[in-house]
């Protein structure tokens, strides 16, 4: 699931940046425990891809507010 982040500020983009960080802790924890994947859940590779996405659109808006 790509997550679309052209239209959030920066508060939306935190909020969203700790919900998915505590869900890759939680998918963490189920795969340690030896838990099999839950269907319809995202896989952590793309929690950690979304992750990364948030964190690059707040490099662009800390980039733009350093350069206005």
């Amino acid at each position: 699931m790509k997550l679309d982040t052209k239209n959030m500020n920066e508060a939306e983009l935190d909020a969203k940046l700790k919900e998915l960080k505590f869900e890759l802790m939680k998918a963490r924890t189920r795969m340690s425990s030896g838990g099999a994947p839950v269907k319809g859940q995202p896989t952590m590779r793309n929690i950690k891809k979304n992750i990364a996405r948030i964190n690059t659109k707040i490099t662009e808006v800390n980039k733009n507010k350093n350069h206005e």
